[in-house]
């Protein structure tokens, strides 16, 4: 694993002088599968950091309940995370997505993402992680979605809470463990 730094809440001072009001470097990981393209609903990764940003940044919940039921479910949804569209310093925020099916294990969204966004936090009215951000389907790659419908209104993939829950809940009980 490579290393690298999560920052929180880029900030420029009157002086011009950028800073984080939060950083720290990834400690260990935990990972669906390394094949993304044939297991989508385990494109999924879990990272502890050093420090921890809760006390600073606050905390989110995990909601890991099946919503594919529910679908659709129209603006109540906000995605948080990085993408190359222009939130490159810090993490950008779409505030009102919608979820519109469910397939194979996965949901689709419309929230604002592109490039870089993978991995990002589809978060609940609550503020509660319902999915995890996967993958953006251009129209030319939709063979890849292994469906025969592809909806450009909702063209955002992302893996349901509920696919990963079983790890986290691991992780915590090895944690409380130590």
């Amino acid at each position: 694993m490579y290393q690298s730094q999560f920052r929180a809440a880029y900030h420029t001072n009157k002086a011009g002088q950028h800073f984080y009001a939060a950083s720290s470097t990834w400690g260990r990981l935990w990972y669906g599968t390394t094949y993304p393209e044939v297991y989508r609903n385990s494109d999924w990764a879990i990272i502890e950091l050093e420090e921890p940003l809760g006390e600073t940044q606050g905390y989110v919940g995990i909601n890991p309940t099946d919503l594919s039921k529910k679908l659709p479910m129209y603006n109540k949804f906000q995605l948080i995370g990085y993408s190359e569209d222009g939130y490159s310093q810090t993490a950008g925020k779409d505030p009102q997505c919608s979820l519109e099916d469910a397939y194979q294990g996965v949901y689709f969204h419309n929230c604002d993402c592109a490039a870089g966004a993978s991995g990002g936090a589809l978060l609940d009215g609550s503020y509660n992680v319902v999915g995890i951000n996967t993958a953006h389907i251009m129209p030319s790659n939709t063979q890849l979605l292994r469906s025969t419908e592809y909806n450009p209104t909702y063209p955002n993939i992302a893996v349901p809470a509920y696919q990963f829950m079983p790890t986290y809940a691991h992780i915590l009980m090895q944690i409380d463990t130590v």
